[in-house]
């Protein structure tokens, strides 16, 4: 039992740590250097290129906490994140009859 974790850790867990030791200094080193950038476009602009490497490569973590580590909120950012990272709230609203088409 000494092991197992408050439901208010696993609320507050950033979802780059499910992933390896040596990811997850890749990442957070990646943030740092990109909350350096001051023009919020470009930091943006450098922060969706990252994450399409992520991608490529097979990072797979939630994105918007990536974002967030950059200094960057998800409705400031340009850009597909994928449904990865779509709220629950949203795809739910996606599903009900008469609702707009929301593309995945």
């Amino acid at each position: 039992m000494k092991n197992l974790q408050t439901f208010e850790q696993f609320v507050n867990e950033s979802s780059i740590d499910g992933l390896d030791r040596d990811k997850q200094e890749m990442v957070r080193g990646i943030a740092e250097i990109l909350k350096q950038v001051t023009d919020k476009p470009n930091r943006s602009a450098i922060a969706k290129d990252q994450i399409e490497k992520f991608k490529k490569e097979g990072i797979d973590f939630k994105y918007e906490d990536f974002l967030n580590m950059c200094g960057l909120k998800v409705d400031e950012f340009e850009g597909s994140l994928g449904p990865t990272t779509m709220p629950l709230s949203t795809m739910l609203l996606a599903t009900q009859p008469g609702s707009p088409t929301i593309a995945f």
